[in-house]
């Protein structure tokens, strides 16, 4: 089966979990959620300061192993409250498979081929599973880190590749991540990790004649519909987004308006200088402008 693949990613907190899940309710479309093994794969064979060969197809192996122990339901720290139609994980293939897709991976690429190509391969084995498992024909991959490998990304699935940033108010973002145990602490360093997720991908995004789509977390809770149609348009599929906005709003998270512009209420006044120094021409890049009392995007 051959199909376009497509990603989603974006800096944690920005509505990539409520995106995927939405685009998920359409019929020809499959979500499947944090498969963050790409991302450390391309780290152990493809970064600048990637262990030697052997010992990262050991490392390949023994993070597999532990990644996929829990499959299909690997834990999640999402509240009680967000609730999602496919949960927040949604993984299909079982560990079995997922084993044997790394094996078969590392024994490539320890053999001399191409690393890009096989982390690829092995993962497009995996999602290919996760379609039979959903009787869908195409899938989605939501995982933040997306972003950051989007260079890596393109060489491993080819110029068919789609990709979905979802951007939201990094000021916002500061005030969901802050509550939070795995990120940073302070609204100020917030800024700096933002700009970390964002910046590789985007510029990357812009330089290229890539497939990509920029949607504001703000459009998405304001006008769903639209904002939805839009993205299956991106997608080539049949623009279902009234349908797919209903149906997602009966039980689940709601569109809650109240969570645009919460930083005007609770960015502390004193971090805002250092927040901006880390982030504010890239903030503004992407459409919101920092003025007191206000806020553009």
């Amino acid at each position: 089966m051959s199909h376009t693949p497509v990603f989603i990613g974006g800096a944690g907190r920005s509505g990539t979990t409520l995106l995927a899940d939405l685009i998920g309710c359409h019929p020809q479309l499959s979500p499947i959620y944090e498969t963050d093994f790409l991302r450390d794969f391309v780290l152990l064979f493809l970064a600048s300061d990637a262990p030697p060969l052997n010992e990262a197809c050991v490392r390949a192996i023994q993070y597999m192993d532990q990644w996929s122990k829990a499959l299909p339901h690997r834990p999640h720290n999402k509240a009680a409250h967000e609730r999602y139609v496919h949960g927040p994980h949604y993984l299909l293939f079982s560990r079995d498979e997922a084993m044997a897709a790394t094996v078969d991976c590392v024994r490539t690429i320890r053999a001399g081929g191409d690393a890009t190509a096989a982390i690829g391969r092995m993962a497009t084995r995996l999602f290919q599973a996760h379609l039979r498992a959903d009787n869908k024909p195409c899938w989605v991959n939501k995982t933040p880190a997306n972003l950051s490998i989007l260079p890596e990304l393109t060489r491993a699935f080819g110029p068919r590749l789609r990709f979905v940033h979802i951007l939201r108010d990094p000021r916002d973002v500061a005030c969901s991540v802050v509550d939070r145990p795995w990120g940073p602490q302070c609204h100020a360093d917030v800024g700096a990790w933002w700009a970390g997720k964002v910046h590789r991908g985007l510029r990357f995004a812009r330089s290229q004649n890539l497939a990509y789509l920029e949607v504001h977390f703000e459009d998405l809770v304001r006008d769903p519909a639209t904002t939805l149609d839009r993205v299956f348009g991106f997608l080539g599929h049949r623009p279902m987004g009234r349908e797919v906005a209903d149906f997602h709003a009966k039980g689940r998270i709601p569109f809650d308006l109240s969570r645009i512009g919460r930083w005007q209420a609770d960015f502390p006044a004193q971090e805002r200088e250092g927040f901006l120094a880390h982030c504010g021409n890239l903030m503004e890049s992407v459409g919101y402008r920092w003025q007191d009392g206000v806020q553009a995007a």
